[in-house]
């Protein structure tokens, strides 16, 4: 894993202009693309729903997510109690969805 995967993501999503969409699509189709379904098609598609998840459109008028999201991290209406365990999540996740752009 690459030590400033943070900002190496955010540089490789921000240069090819990447939409949760784009990084979705990529996933539901190597989902589908998993020959006989089985452990590929489910990583597959978890990581679809956490993409899904993480790029979600949910208005700040509203109850925080349970899970993490883009668009509340980006303007600082998510709080600060993250675990350990939440940050390494959080860069796994950074280093999978960069492995999808190469």
């Amino acid at each position: 894993m690459r030590a400033d995967i943070v900002s190496y993501a955010g540089d490789s999503l921000h240069k090819q202009n990447v939409s949760g969409k784009f990084l979705v699509g990529i996933c539901a189709n190597k989902a589908k693309a998993s020959s006989g379904g089985g452990i590929h098609a489910l990583m597959w598609r978890s990581l679809e729903i956490f993409v899904e998840n993480l790029f979600r459109n949910t208005p700040f008028d509203k109850n925080r997510p349970i899970t993490i999201n883009r668009h509340w991290i980006l303007h600082g209406r998510d709080s600060a109690n993250s675990t350990v365990a939440d940050s390494l999540r959080l860069f796994s996740a950074l280093e999978t969805i960069d492995s999808l752009l190469e």
